[in-house]
C-alpha cells in the first residue's frame, strides 16, 4: 500500500516568519524536513501555497530535488486533496508540517504501522495526551478520509487545519506514545519551532557532536534534547474540558504588577523577573495566564513576556476594568465608551489582536442599567475583540446566575480549605448543567494567610491560632509536605475544578509550586477530613474584599 508524506510549509508565519527555511545545521529547516522524512525512499511532497510570498521556498525545494505541490494559501485542504489527486482512496497519506524538524522516517513509519494495525481511520498526535514531545508529530489517515472531508465540510477551521473534520467524524485514535519511548512520558519536551527562543533550542540540539542532522534518528534527538539545560524535566498535571487542555496550574499574575497579598513579603518583581515568571510556568505546561485592567501594570509584564511568540503556549484571561466610577457615568454612551475603553487598552496593552476570555470584575456589572455593560461586550464579541466571555464571582448567588447565563463561558471562583460554600447541592446541580463552562479557582490561598502562621492572618479573627493549628495537624496526618501542598492537594481533588490560580513574586515560588502541583490530590474521605476539621470560618474571613 502506497504512502505518501505530505509536508505543509508556507513562510507567511505569524510568529516567526520565514521560519520553514531558517538554517538548521546549515540545511533550511523545510528542506531539513522532507530529507529526514524521505531518507529511506518514503514518498513525500511539499504542499506550499501558489502565493508568491512562498516562490522562495519553492526554489529551494527544487534545487534540492524535492517533490512540490502548490495551491491555496487558506484552504489547505483543498491544497491537500490536489496533492494526492493521483492516489487510489486505499493509499496512505501522512500530514506533517515543516516547523518539526525531529520527526524523521522512523517515526512516520512507526506510526503508519500502528495505523495499520489499528480498525481506524485517522492515527495522530496530541501533546500532551499522547506522552511525546511537543512538536514530534504526525497524522495518519487514509486517501478516502481526506477527500471525504473536503466534499462534506466548508467550515473555516476544517479546511485550515485538514483534519478537525476527520476526528469528529471518522474513527479516530491518538497513538501511545510510550509505546515508542520505552514506557517514558517525554511530554513535558518541546522540539517545534514556533518563536525564536525555539529556534535556538534546535539548533542546539542539532548542533551536537556526534548528531548527523538528516540520518539521527528521532529517538536520539529526544534524548539529546532532554538533557539539555533549558529543557524543562517536568509538565504539570492537566484536565480536560471538551478536548481542551487545561492546565491544572493557571498561573495568577496581580503580584506581577502591584504589591499583592497580606502575606507578601517580597513585593512586586521587577520586569525581567515578571517575564522570566511567565515564561518558566509556561515550559512547564502551564496554558492559563490570568490577569486584569485592575491589576497594576501587570497586563503590560503579561504582553511583554508573551512577545516572541510565546502567546501561542498559553490562553489568557484577564477582567474588564472595575469601573469604581461607574455611578458618574450618567449617560448609555458613557458606560459604552467606559467599556470599549477598557477593551481596548487590555488589547494594547497585552499586544494582541483579540482577547482570548474576558470576565466581569464585578458580578453586578452584568445587570447594571438594564444590561448596557454586557450588552456592549457581547456586541464586542460579535466582532471578533473578544472570543468568549465569564464572571468573576464571589458567591454562590452570583455563581448560579452567571450559570444561568448561555454566554457566560467561564467562571472564576474562590475557593480554599476555609471556603465550602462551593460543595453545596445548590450551586453543584447548576453546575451540572453547564459542563460547558471551565471553573478557575483563586484564592486557595486565601491570601498567603494558610500557608503561614497566626501572627499574619487578620487582628480580629480571634480563632486564628487555632486554624493554623488545625491546618499544621492535617498536613501531618495526612502526610502532605507543607501547608502550600494542603491546599493544592484540596482544590485538586474535586474534579469540577478545571484550573487553580496562583500568583507568585519570585521565580523560587513558581518552581515550589509547579513541583507541587505534581504532588497526588487528597482521596475523598481525606477531603471530608478537612471540611470537618475546618467548617465554620464567618463569610468576613473567607472573603478578602470584607477584610
Amino acid at each position: 500500500m502506497h504512502i505518501r508524506v505530505v509536508l505543509q510549509a508556507r513562510m507567511t508565519s505569524a510568529r516567526l516568519p520565514a521560519k520553514v527555511l531558517l538554517p538548521v545545521s546549515g540545511i533550511p529547516m523545510a528542506i531539513l524536513c522532507a530529507k529526514r522524512i524521505g531518507r529511506d525512499g518514503l514518498d513525500v511532497v511539499l504542499a506550499t501555497s501558489d502565493q508568491q510570498s512562498d516562490d522562495l521556498l519553492v526554489i529551494e525545494a527544487e534545487k534540492n530535488n524535492i517533490k512540490v505541490y502548490r495551491g491555496s494559501l487558506n484552504n489547505v485542504l483543498s491544497r491537500y486533496v490536489d496533492a494526492i489527486s493521483d492516489l487510489v482512496d486505499e493509499n496512505i497519506v501522512v500530514r506533517v508540517t515543516a516547523d518539526n524538524p525531529v520527526v524523521d522516517a522512523d517515526f512516520v513509519r512507526a506510526l503508519v504501522n500502528k495505523f495499520r494495525e489499528s480498525d481506524i481511520e485517522y492515527l495522530g498526535t496530541q501533546s500532551p495526551l499522547d506522552s511525546l514531545p511537543y512538536g514530534l508529530s504526525a497524522e495518519v489517515m487514509t486517501v478516502k478520509s481526506i477527500r471525504e472531508a473536503y466534499n462534506s465540510t466548508t467550515h473555516s477551521d476544517d479546511l485550515e487545519h485538514v483534519t478537525p473534520w476527520i476526528r469528529k467524524n471518522l474513527k479516530s485514535n491518538l497513538v501511545d506514545g510510550k509505546q515508542l519511548t520505552d514506557n517514558m512520558d517525554l511530554s513535558y519536551l518541546r522540539c517545534t519551532v514556533d518563536s525564536f527562543h525555539d529556534y535556538e533550542r534546535i539548533n542546539k540540539v542539532f548542533g551536537v557532536e556526534g548528531i548527523d542532522a538528516i540520518a539521527s534518528p528521532w529517538t536520539m534527538l529526544v534524548d539529546v534534547l532532554n538533557k539539555q539545560v533549558d529543557s524543562a524535566e517536568f509538565n504539570i498535571p492537566f484536565r480536560l474540558k471538551h478536548s481542551g487542555i487545561n492546565s491544572l496550574m493557571a498561573l495568577g499574575t496581580v503580584q506581577l504588577g502591584l504589591e499583592y497579598g497580606a502575606a507578601n513579603k517580597s513585593g512586586m518583581p521587577d520586569s525581567e523577573s515578571a517575564t522570566k515568571i511567565v515564561r518558566m510556568a509556561i515550559e512547564h505546561g502551564v496554558n492559563w495566564i490570568d490577569t486584569a485592567r485592575g491589576y497594576g501594570v501587570s497586563e503590560e509584564r503579561v504582553g511583554e513576556a508573551l512577545t516572541g511568540g510565546w502567546n501561542s503556549r498559553a490562553r489568557l484571561v484577564t477582567k474588564l476594568d472595575p469601573l469604581s466610577e461607574i455611578d458618574n457615568l450618567n449617560t448609555l454612551e458613557c458606560i459604552k465608551l467606559a467599556v470599549e475603553s477598557s477593551i481596548y487598552t487590555s488589547i494594547y496593552s497585552l499586544q494582541l489582536k483579540s482577547l482570548d476570555v474576558l470576565l466581569l470584575h464585578r458580578w453586578e456589572h452584568r445587570s447594571y442599567k438594564d444590561g448596557r455593560i454586557w450588552e456592549v461586550l457581547l456586541s464586542l464579541r460579535s466582532n471578533g475583540l473578544i472570543n468568549e466571555l465569564g464572571a468573576s464571582v464571589y458567591n454562590e448567588r452570583e455563581a448560579i446566575d452567571a450559570l444561568g447565563d448561555p454566554d457566560v463561558m467561564h467562571l472564576q471562583l474562590p475557593f480554599n480549605l476555609l471556603d465550602h460554600r462551593w460543595l453545596n447541592d445548590k450551586f453543584q446541580n447548576a453546575l451540572k448543567a453547564r459542563p460547558d463552562v471551565r471553573i478557575h479557582v483563586r484564592s486557595i490561598f486565601l491570601q498567603g494567610l494558610l500557608i503561614n502562621n497566626a501572627e499574619v492572618w487578620p487582628s480580629w479573627d480571634k480563632e486564628a491560632g487555632k486554624r493554623v493549628g488545625l491546618i499544621d495537624e492535617l498536613v501531618d496526618s495526612l502526610g502532605r509536605k507543607s501547608k502550600a501542598d494542603l491546599c493544592v492537594a484540596f482544590i485538586s481533588a474535586y474534579g469540577w475544578v478545571d484550573s487553580l490560580l496562583v500568583g507568585v513574586e519570585t521565580i523560587e515560588q513558581l518552581e515550589n509550586n509547579l513541583v507541587m502541583f505534581c504532588e497526588n490530590p487528597l482521596t475523598n474521605k481525606e477531603c471530608e477530613l478537612v471540611i470537618e476539621k475546618l467548617s465554620g470560618a464567618p463569610d468576613r474571613l473567607v472573603n478578602p474584599a470584607q477584610w
